[in-house]
């Protein structure tokens, strides 16, 4: 850990501990060579009733994209990123509901209204939810949200079937 990371990193301590709330859950903060992100960092640690809405719900799962080294249980690196080329970030209802500082209603509802927008696409893995944000065409990442690719691509990617209206 280089010095900047280490000054980030107390600084996220120190912020941490004058909240006057307690969280449920310990943060998480990843690391990837030059750089500290963590999830309650930045706009998503502003308590602003203005941005508790969707747009909030996709900068969160935009933060949980997968990098190089992340490990996790639906290996969203070496499985999903590398071998099948999507964009998936893999995070619980309840977790995100925790973060956000919202209900875990909200949150579903969020979530549906970014899918019918075409925004994500929600897959099933098992009984939990993995968010398809994009696809990754070469040594490019080309996103739902940005309209870089439609959701019928993305879809076809992950070898759903598509009506061809």
């Amino acid at each position: 850990m280089n010095a900047e990371q280490q000054i980030w990193g107390e600084i996220y301590r120190i912020v941490a501990e004058t909240r006057s709330e307690e969280p449920k859950m310990k943060k998480t903060i990843y690391t990837n060579n030059l750089f500290i992100s963590q999830v309650k960092g930045g706009i998503l640690s502003m308590d602003c009733e203005s941005l508790k809405n969707p747009t909030l719900l996709l900068l969160y799962l935009l933060q949980h994209k997968p990098f190089d080294g992340k490990g996790d249980k639906h290996h969203t690196w070496t499985y999903w990123y590398k071998k099948r080329k999507l964009i998936i970030a893999s995070v619980g209802i309840e977790k995100m509901s925790l973060d956000l500082g919202v209900s875990e209603r909200t949150t579903r509802r969020w979530v549906k209204q970014l899918s019918q927008d075409g925004l994500i696409i929600t897959l099933k893995s098992g009984l939990e939810n993995l968010y398809v944000l994009g696809i990754v065409e070469g040594r490019n990442e080309r996103f739902l949200y940005c309209g870089e690719v439609k959701p019928d691509e993305v879809k076809r990617v992950i070898g759903v079937k598509v009506d061809p209206s």
